[in-house]
């Protein structure tokens, strides 16, 4: 191969990932199975930097990948994929997450299970986030009974304890040995209307239950009887209304019986 063919073939490794992962014998005889290794890497090294803009979205996501060593072959590995997704047009932040996110799945599977807890419930997290920062307010069914959120909200079911692991990668004092805490955590995620920033906290399963019946239709007589049929029929209709006039009085649903 002559110096204009190689440097042809270089630039369409680079531009077209998918072409450098298939075998080409013929081609690539000029070339060690180093020298394609470090063309793959640098490819991975032109993908991350295309995803620069998700580093204000993901930030921790990113610093992980980082911590861990893993962010030019993950991006390596994910480079073909991208660039069939980004040849069918542009991409917006939330379809650049969900590729993220489908890639991440595959690059984590032969980790450790605390490592692929950790990943895919930290983007999951950040992901939360931003769905909820730029997602319209929940939609007003009108007035009576039916509780609705006022504003934006999320739950997410982790097996690790994604606030310590964030906070501290937030702090740039994130450490493997104590900041990896496998437990089963249950996070509700709010944003107030017309707000852009979002809370969240640590929920009991009790409390999940409650909140996730809440979906404009049911009334917190409704969600009483849904959660008896469940086995919970301790929690008579009264005190399921306390509950939901408690968190309407915090801000965060809105019922005609709930406010009265």
């Amino acid at each position: 191969m002559d110096a204009d063919r190689a440097h042809a073939f270089v630039a369409r490794c680079l531009s077209e990932p998918a072409f450098l992962a298939a075998p080409r014998a013929d081609e690539t005889a000029v070339f060690e199975g180093a020298d394609l290794k470090k063309l793959a890497l640098f490819a991975g090294f032109i993908t991350k930097v295309k995803h620069n803009p998700l580093r204000t979205v993901l930030p921790c996501t990113f610093r992980l990948l980082a911590l861990l060593g893993a962010e030019i072959d993950f991006f390596a590995a994910y480079a073909p994929a991208f660039a069939e997704e980004r040849a069918q047009g542009a991409l917006s932040d939330q379809r650049r997450i969900e590729l993220l996110g489908r890639q991440l799945d595959d690059f984590v599977a032969e980790r450790p299970a605390e490592m692929r807890a950790l990943l895919r419930g930290v983007l999951l997290h950040e992901s939360t986030v931003h769905r909820l920062t730029t997602t319209a307010d929940a939609p007003d069914f009108g007035l009576g009974e039916a509780l609705r959120w006022r504003g934006g909200a999320a739950f997410n079911r982790y097996g690790v304890d994604v606030g310590r692991a964030c906070a501290a990668l937030r702090a740039r004092r994130f450490d493997f040995a104590t900041d990896v805490v496998l437990r089963e955590q249950i996070l509700l995620y709010r944003r107030m209307p017309d707000r852009a920033e979002v809370a969240f906290f640590e929920a009991d399963e009790l409390t999940w239950l409650l909140l996730s019946l809440v979906d404009g239709r049911r009334s917190a007589h409704d969600v009483a009887a849904a959660v008896a049929a469940l086995g919970f029929g301790e929690l008579v209709p009264a005190r399921v209304e306390e509950f939901f006039a408690d968190a309407a009085a915090q801000g965060f649903i809105t019922s005609g019986a709930a406010c009265a």
